[in-house]
């Protein structure tokens, strides 16, 4: 019975955190394609249409604790070409993932929260954004990954919150202001242990960078229900 609860936990926490997503965008998205059919633009509404309901549809039949990179990025395409829509040529983006990675296990939603901090956060009218996501594997340490990262042109993070994330465990732990960043470092923990690695910083050129590197044969790697039974 106890081995069972602990089963029980760990996915209700799991869950808890995946249901912790921003709701006034899908009530945006309704709007910006009603405000498309009231303008007679119905090419647009029905492509963003489409794209919301793709991105909709990932949230709700998605019951699985780790998902497949390449789904997790098909998701996040439909969300990119929905601020696509949205914001026409203030936004450009550039998705790239090798072949090595596409059958890598993650938790869902994972790059979702910081591609969203992009647009939420270095999102201007006045400069373009320019936001890329990269996926690809390499050896580190002779330990086979998934890098994951996320870039955009905005201001970068603040050296406040840059200092804050030095320590991800403490961060994660105390940090009630962006929920999404902690959230995020919790499921890592939660599902690698100390195998996955995250990494915050600002690059020469201006912007935010947000790297993960997830084991690839992390499935295997994720905690098991003795583990939490016992703890």
């Amino acid at each position: 019975m106890k081995c069972r609860k602990g089963f029980e936990d760990t996915d209700d926490y799991l869950l808890t955190l995946k249901l912790q997503i921003e709701p006034h965008f899908y009530l945006n998205c309704l709007n910006f394609i009603y405000n498309m059919i009231d303008l007679k633009q119905y090419s647009q509404a029905s492509l963003m249409a489409a794209m919301t309901a793709g991105y909709m549809r990932y949230l709700f039949n998605n019951e699985r604790n780790l998902v497949y990179l390449w789904e997790e990025l098909e998701h996040i395409e439909h969300y990119l070409k929905i601020q696509k829509l949205r914001f026409g040529q203030a936004f450009e983006y550039y998705l790239e993932q090798d072949d090595e990675s596409r059958e890598v296990k993650i938790p869902p939603l994972i790059i979702q929260t910081f591609v969203e901090n992009s647009v939420k956060y270095a999102m201007s009218f006045d400069d373009r954004l320019m936001l890329t996501v990269t996926v690809y594997s390499e050896n580190i340490n002779n330990q086979d990954y998934a890098s994951i990262c996320i870039m955009d042109n905005g201001p970068g993070f603040s050296a406040e919150l840059l200092k804050k994330l030095e320590n991800t465990d403490t961060y994660a732990e105390n940090e009630n202001n962006h929920i999404g960043i902690s959230n995020a470092i919790k499921r890592l923990k939660f599902t690698y242990n100390s195998l996955a690695k995250i990494h915050f910083y600002n690059s020469p050129l201006n912007g935010a960078v947000v790297e993960i590197h997830i084991p690839s044969d992390g499935h295997a790697q994720r905690r098991n229900v003795h583990e939490y039974a016992d703890s």
